[in-house]
């Protein structure tokens, strides 16, 4: 997983790398999953993240082909791409999946949002070919487990969304 978001990158560059189509994901997918060491990939984009999600047999060789990828795309530095990426393998790139899915690295712990927009995005690179069994087995048991936080936990109760957070924060000042 090459993650950018809130804990790693400004608001300002989070536009620039995000997705602001179907189309520009898939040309960018396309180009991603071309190379012969990247078996799965999709992209969830939003307000608050990019997060590119591989399977792949060469962890060093995919994170350089997605930093290349995006500089080109955003027409950001290469550089200051690398600098705010943020790269989780194997394990730990299985925990931040559930993470992200279960909005426990949300700008706002417990928004609703999240878990919707990854399904998208999953259900967008299902349907484009993009993902196979590898990354389907690890989403489906990431969307169990948003899932169970939800219900073992008050994150399901009431209304929790950055902008909600906001309303409130202005109401109480």
């Amino acid at each position: 997983v090459i993650s950018f978001s809130h804990k790693t990158c400004e608001q300002a560059l989070r536009e620039k790398l995000a997705f602001a189509s179907g189309e520009e994901k898939k040309v960018f997918l396309d180009q991603l999953v071309s190379f012969e060491f990247v078996h799965e990939a999709f992209v969830v984009s939003t307000c608050n993240r990019v997060d590119v999600i591989m399977a792949t047999r060469d962890n060093f060789s995919s994170y350089h082909a997605v930093l290349g990828l995006i500089a080109q795309k955003s027409d950001v530095n290469f550089y200051e791409v690398k600098s705010t990426a943020k790269r989780v393998d194997d394990e730990e790139a299985v925990e931040h999946i559930f993470s992200v899915v279960s909005s426990l690295d949300s700008l706002v712990i417990g928004e609703s949002q999240i878990t919707g927009q990854v399904k998208d995005a999953f259900k967008f690179s299902i349907d484009k070919k993009y993902i196979e069994q590898k990354l389907t087995r690890v989403l489906h048991y990431a969307f169990k487990c948003a899932a169970q936080v939800r219900n073992a936990t008050q994150l399901g109760s009431g209304s929790v969304s950055v902008a909600s957070t906001a309303v409130a924060q202005a109401k109480q000042l």
